[in-house]
């Protein structure tokens, strides 16, 4: 078969869609070598990924994401090479492209909250709104299945949507250990920025991703504690961490909160494993990577008790209401003061990112292709 995935996202310093972009297409490489792949990239894409299979090609398509010409110049492209199947990996699946396809919904996030992530005065929020709807729900029935990263997504789409259970597959993603993978960490002078003991937390700043709830609450737990303890956020500077910014200054002690930006893998490999625990206070979530990640790490994981982060944590995270200040702080202290308590919930973490795989999540993907075949 002629597959081909859309990885305009694909880039070691992307998150979330990214991240898992890069690791199917790797793995299936590793995995495959029967099927033709067409790999269409962006620029940046383009020159970090080098093809190890030699039945992955790898195509420069430059046209940005959830632009006009996604929809007009982007199915023409991919038309043009006659593709048995494209695999799209978010849900911006092109209106016009009527050859059979794949999609892989992460969440439905901004489904559910899509007032909340946009910058746009009511009009042009409103008509993103009908547009961003129109093309969720144009790939949700058209695709020939549905890839999911959690049962909690699996039965938000149902409830959402009048299809079949049979449609959608869930693959879990994966997790590793970054201090085996990034060795020149060490010389990184991140740590040189933040002050330690420090929680941390890594990700955007969209209002369901609750930070100035989380810096709220740490500040009264701080103020409970005979010693400092710093909190560490982490992540691209756009609109929203300017807000939660503008926010903090507000707050006292808040010279105790350090907003780096954007960091590195490396960076970031050099901030999990000295953090003294991480903290994921989001409202909604499709799976919860980096929590993941971090117990990978060896982190010991404070987590919200919403949606698919129990199913995917298990018993490896000590979990709180992401309503209630109070609770939070209140694990916070005790995390801090409890090194009994990190030591058991960095056991039972090791444990459970053992569950996970980039490697099994492309192998069930291969799967589902090599079912679709004529």
């Amino acid at each position: 078969m002629k597959i081909g995935i859309d990885a305009r996202l694909y880039g070691s310093s992307a998150k979330g869609i990214g991240r898992y972009v890069k690791e199917l297409i790797e793995n299936l490489e590793k995995t495959d070598s029967k099927n033709e792949y067409f790999i269409f990239l962006n620029r940046r894409g383009f020159e970090e990924y080098q093809p190890q299979n030699k039945n992955f090609r790898k195509i420069s398509v430059n046209i940005r994401e959830y632009s006009i010409f996604e929809q007009i110049l982007w199915p023409r492209i991919l038309m043009s090479y006659k593709l048995d199947y494209v695999h799209f990996p978010h849900f911006n699946v092109p209106l016009f492209y009527f050859r059979p396809f794949v999609v892989t919904i992460h969440d439905l996030i901004h489904w559910q909250h899509s007032k909340e992530a946009s910058t746009k005065s009511c009009i042009l929020a409103n008509l993103k709104k009908v547009i961003f709807r129109m093309v969720v729900r144009s790939a949700v029935n058209r695709a020939k299945k549905i890839f999911v990263v959690s049962e909690t997504i699996k039965k938000e789409l149902l409830s959402e949507f009048k299809i079949s259970s049979e449609k959608i597959i869930v693959t879990y993603e994966g997790a590793y250990d970054t201090k085996d993978i990034f060795e020149d960490s060490k010389n990184i002078n991140i740590l040189n920025r933040v002050k330690s003991p420090y929680l941390f937390y890594v990700g955007n700043a969209y209002p369901h991703k609750n930070l100035y709830f989380l810096a709220k609450s740490f500040l009264s737990a701080t103020s409970q504690l005979p010693e400092d303890l710093y909190l560490v956020l982490a992540g691209r500077k756009d609109y929203f961490y300017e807000q939660l910014e503008q926010k903090i200054k507000d707050l006292p002690d808040n010279e105790k909160i350090y907003l780096l930006g954007e960091v590195t893998d490396q960076g970031l490999s050099l901030l999990y494993q000295n953090a003294l625990a991480y903290v994921f206070p989001s409202l909604a979530e499709g799976f919860g990577l980096p929590g993941l990640e971090a117990m990978a790490n060896n982190l010991p994981v404070l987590a919200s008790e919403i949606g698919p982060l129990p199913e995917v944590y298990g018993g490896a995270a000590l979990y709180f209401d992401p309503k209630n200040e109070n609770d939070l702080a209140e694990k916070i202290i005790k995390i801090y003061q409890d090194q009994k308590l990190r030591e058991s919930l960095i056991a039972k973490g090791r444990e459970q990112v053992k569950k996970y795989s980039w490697e099994k999540c492309a192998r069930e993907t291969l799967a589902v292709y090599n079912s679709l075949k004529k």
